[in-house]
């Protein structure tokens, strides 16, 4: 496969997680969910949701980041290569 595909899968992997974090933040959030005890087990589960939502964004925009520079380069690359022809 090409590098720049497996690179461009890789941030949607990334980007994919955090959304299913956020749906099951959003569940947790919004829906009365009964539990045994005080609750807290639904707040701890809450609480790492919003943690996990927040990492996978900052991994996303980091490889977004990574993809982007790379592209950047090989078309900077490009252009030298095409003004030493013209």
């Amino acid at each position: 496969m090409h590098r720049s595909f497996i690179a461009i899968l890789r941030v949607g992997i990334v980007t994919a997680i955090p959304l299913g974090l956020f749906g099951v933040t959003g569940h947790l959030t919004l829906a009365d969910i009964a539990s045994p005890g005080d609750g807290m087990d639904v707040v701890g589960a809450l609480g790492a949701a919003i943690v996990g939502v927040g990492v996978g964004v900052g991994a996303s925009f980091a490889m977004l980041v990574v993809v982007m520079r790379s592209l950047l380069l090989k078309a900077t690359d490009l252009q030298n290569e095409t003004a030493e022809v013209v």
